[in-house]
């Protein structure tokens, strides 16, 4: 009988489990009671093995357990080799895509990927195994690999994982017989992020889209020295300063103390060539990104090495978003904005004081905007107000110039302002009891 040492799952997003054994039983009893420790729903098991070995394995486990959790098997025809040769990988990733997302189950279980996956080289590992967690992350699932810690390829597997997982248990059995579990690494439930940085847009950002998540613990500084022990600390290094050997002396630090610290840089400039940015990365940087950020991508690559979504499933859980994203009262956008504020939903917004003579169609104007932003049309007073989820002001400005004239539409003045200049511009605070005078336009 496996005595498990618990770790809690779902509560703290423990997302990626990794088991490590030399004995198939130990495995498999791990998995079952890693996924009972919190979930009652459903496990799919994929396994090389014949449908009888696991089963008989699965029986002997009724036996010791008070509940098994409900179990759907998928199991190699042939082997996994024989099947890239047919199929290629990007077969097999899109069909465990597909049954992530039609699926009805909470876990997904690789029963000794060393011998699933038999044949793989470390490249390939690194491209399934990335693409295999990136998709769980995105559909809320838990994935368990486990694997025969004295294998070739187990080894590589263990390899790939050990920046990724979030618990890595070793499974042996004792002088009795028993299996017994130990955990080897277990993320942080908080996150500690430092940020190196002169610019007021920069900073409020960072407050803003950390303020709402009690685990990240965010620290604005500017001094290396009397900050030392804090930057050991760090999860996450966030440097956007022009000073390269303070950069490097930081850097030199991480290296030094073999931290696991991840360092991102934010660059002043509006594009970086490739060869540059990979340079940056021998050198120990994690991502590099230019001045123009992409804000999804920025924040999706902070939560992939703390190993929590705290920000990018917010309009996945709240339903905030008006069911029409062309607004006819002004009423309805402040609303909206007052509940993008509340929920720490990052947003621009974008005044357009327009001079065509020729009315502006409906079809014109959702053209200009993307999936999930926003406009409200004042008709009367020619103003268009945009309000763009998860980009920066001045990107916002430049999107949204671009493609009113892409629709040879006249503008007269434009101007963006970023989340906390649009509460006060609005009067979010007197926006239920005062009667809105319209927004002035340069």
């Amino acid at each position: 009988m496996v005595e498990l040492e618990k770790v809690s799952i779902m509560e703290n997003n423990k997302q990626l489990i990794l088991i490590k054994s030399e004995n198939n039983a130990c495995l498999i009893e791990s998995a079952m009671k890693i996924h009972a420790i919190d979930s009652s729903e459903n496990i799919l098991f994929l396994s090389h093995k014949e449908v009888s070995f696991v089963q008989d394995s699965i029986k002997q486990l009724e036996e010791r357990m008070k509940k098994l959790p409900n179990i759907r098997y998928m199991f190699l025809k042939q082997s996994w080799s024989v099947l890239d040769d047919m199929y290629g990988k990007t077969f097999f990733i899109n069909e465990i895509q597909k049954m992530m997302k039609e699926e009805e189950f909470s876990t997904l279980y690789f029963h000794r990927a060393d011998t699933f996956f038999d044949g793989c080289t470390k490249r390939d590992m690194e491209r399934i195994v990335s693409d295999i967690i990136e998709i769980a992350r995105y559909y809320h699932k838990v994935v368990i690999f486990s694997l025969g810690s004295h294998t070739r390829l187990g080894q590589i597997i263990d390899d790939v994982l050990y920046k990724e997982v979030d618990v890595d248990y070793l499974v042996e059995r004792d002088k009795s017989g028993n299996c017994k579990s130990r955990i080897l690494k277990s993320k942080k439930e908080n996150a500690n992020i430092i940020l190196f940085s002169d610019k007021n847009e920069i900073i409020a950002l960072h407050k803003y889209i950390f303020k709402k998540d009690t685990h990240i613990h965010f620290n604005h500084v500017t001094e290396l020295d009397e900050n030392q022990v804090l930057v050991e600390e760090a999860d996450i290094i966030i440097f956007n300063l022009h000073n390269i050997p303070f950069k490097d002396k930081i850097l030199s630090l991480i290296k030094k103390r073999k931290l696991r610290t991840k360092f991102i840089f934010l660059s002043d400039d509006s594009v970086i060539r490739k060869r540059d940015k990979v340079r940056k990365i021998e050198k120990g940087i994690a991502q590099v990104f230019e001045k123009n950020f992409d804000l999804s991508e920025y924040i999706y690559t902070i939560e992939k090495i703390i190993g929590r979504d705290f920000y990018t499933t917010i309009l996945d859980r709240v339903n905030i978003l008006p069911r029409n994203h062309y607004l006819t009262e002004e009423e309805i956008l402040k609303d909206t904005v007052y509940s993008f504020l509340n929920y720490h939903i990052y947003f621009s917004m974008v005044a357009v004081e327009y001079s065509s003579e020729k009315p502006i169609s409906l079809e014109t104007i959702e053209n200009c905007i993307r999936d999930l932003d926003l406009v409200y049309h004042n008709e009367k007073n020619k103003n268009l107000i945009f309000l763009l989820i998860d980009i920066l002001p001045q990107r916002a400005l430049s999107l949204i110039t671009d493609r009113l004239q892409e629709r040879k539409i006249e503008i007269g003045s434009t101007q963006a302002f970023d989340v906390n200049e649009c509460f006060h511009m609005l009067g979010i605070k007197k926006m239920k009891n005062e009667k809105s005078t319209g927004i002035a336009n340069d």
